[in-house]
């Protein structure tokens, strides 16, 4: 093959590519737009709508034990960093509200006399099968669980909003009010209710 071939051949095999750079470079702009409101994206079975999970886990509390508080408006002045904190940075909203439902559960496993370097879940399965939690509280917390394993590993159709850090976060304080009356409560008592 001579240096004439060759070059015609690299030709017709690299045009393709390079006209869909080109495309690409030119409209990123309207491509980056219609990308944003992209709501569901799914590879297989491995991602998740974090709107539509949360919004099942928040069906699993009845509505005169919703964590409304800091969605109808903050009360005190932490309460007002939460709300600012979830506009700018949904993602990291939510990871710190999971991170105090963590700690609570390391108090109420250690309390419990539970291995501490137990995951979360295992803590979870543990204080069902003991009868400290009931299976409302051990739906949410495993709801809670996935959404945020899923945000961390990627496993998302969208980001989160705003609003959606909220919500989450309101579940966590209401899964760690929960955790609080276990640790409070006398250590033979059964905590479900």
């Amino acid at each position: 093959m001579d240096w004439l071939a060759f070059v015609s051949t690299m030709t017709k095999a690299t045009a393709w590519p390079i006209v869909v750079l080109v495309l690409a470079w030119k409209f990123h702009g309207p491509i980056s737009n219609l990308i944003g409101r992209v709501v569901r994206v799914s590879l297989g079975e491995n991602s998740i709508d974090f709107t539509e999970e949360l919004a099942e886990t928040q069906t699993l509390i009845p509505a005169a034990q919703e964590p409304s508080r800091i969605e109808r408006g903050p009360v005190s002045e932490s309460e007002e960093r939460i709300k600012e904190a979830a506009e700018a940075d949904p993602t990291g909203t939510i990871l710190r509200a999971w991170i105090n439902v963590e700690k609570a559960l390391k108090q109420v496993a250690e309390r419990e006399g539970l291995p501490l370097r137990e995951p979360p879940g295992r803590v979870v399965g543990s204080l069902l099968m003991r009868r400290k939690i009931d299976e409302q509280t051990y739906g949410v917390l495993k709801n809670l669980q996935q959404l945020r394993n899923a945000m961390v590993h990627g496993n998302l159709t969208q980001q989160p909003t705003g609003d959606e850090a909220l919500q989450f976060t309101g579940l966590c304080i209401w899964v760690m009010e929960k955790l609080a009356a276990i640790s409070s409560a006398p250590r033979d008592s059964v905590g479900a209710s």
